[in-house]
């Protein structure tokens, strides 16, 4: 790397950093909560793989998936940003087992069509 090369990085980072630093940070509940239940199927998974027994599953759900899971079950506010609307939408399409299919499937894409919607306005 000579120093022209490591000018130019500078000169992008500082062109850059405070554009970032401006940015607003949108916290999205519902972004949180998706991600929270993804986590909670990882770790489910990884505590049933090593499990002995099934009838510890209900014991993992209770303190991995379980809790995001019955918020999403009873979610009815919009996403407030447009990657919890995505995430909305891709949970409700790709979550066989867990969302889709169910009544909470319905609600994800009612959350994604109520932020979009909102953009329209």
């Amino acid at each position: 790397m000579d120093r022209r090369t490591v000018l130019k990085g500078g000169l992008v980072l500082a062109a850059t950093a405070h554009t970032a630093a401006l940015a607003p940070v949108i916290v999205d509940p519902l972004l949180e909560t998706i991600r929270a239940y993804q986590c909670g199927c990882d770790d489910f998974n990884r505590l049933a793989d090593a499990a002995s027994d099934d009838r510890q599953w209900d014991e993992f759900e209770s303190y991995t998936f379980g809790p995001p899971l019955a918020k999403l079950r009873q979610w009815a506010e919009p996403a407030k940003s447009m990657e919890g609307a995505i995430a909305a939408l891709q949970i409700s399409l790709l979550d066989s087992g867990g969302v889709n299919g169910s009544e909470t499937q319905d609600r994800m894409v009612k959350a994604a069509l109520d932020y979009l919607e909102s953009l329209a306005a």
